[in-house]
């Protein structure tokens, strides 16, 4: 019977990152509820998908899992790298535009023009999303203050 507390009990990152949590908790004498408590948090139900290697923890939140769980060796903080970099690429595999297919009259892209523009449109993306940032920012500026372009303030 498969082990349904730990799914792709495999070498992906989340999961192994969900196994170190794990252990670090059980090795302090941590349940759920209580590292929720230490976490700040009102439930343990998110805590249950982390371990799971189901998601993620946030920084702020696997910051605070550093500072609460103590390991002694930088396992924990390398592990969480490696899911953070290992779903940063899964979600840019999911949009990378499928290569062209050559035709008669069209030349195939090369790699490195077909990475350049994905990387154009990204960044066009970007630009877009901030140019709607800033209009909504103008909307919050109350009389009297100013927003500083480039300061957060």
């Amino acid at each position: 019977m498969p082990n349904l507390y730990r799914p792709n009990a495999g070498g992906d990152p989340a999961t192994l990152l969900g196994r170190e949590l794990l252990r670090l908790r059980t090795a302090r004498g941590l349940s759920l509820r209580r590292l929720a408590r230490l976490l700040g948090m009102t439930a343990h139900s998110g805590l249950v998908d982390y371990e799971r290697g189901l998601r993620i923890p946030p920084r702020d939140l696997m910051s605070a899992y550093v500072r609460i769980l103590s390991p002694q060796d930088d396992r924990l903080l390398t592990v969480y790298r490696a899911a953070l970099d290992n779903r940063a690429a899964r979600r840019l595999a999911a949009v990378r535009p499928l290569a062209p297919v050559p035709s008669p009259g069209r030349p195939a892209l090369d790699p490195t023009t077909a990475d350049r523009l994905l990387l154009v449109g990204f960044a066009q993306t970007l630009a877009n999303i901030a140019d709607q940032l800033r209009a909504v920012a103008e909307t919050w500026v109350t009389p009297g203050s100013e927003v500083t372009e480039g300061t957060g303030s």
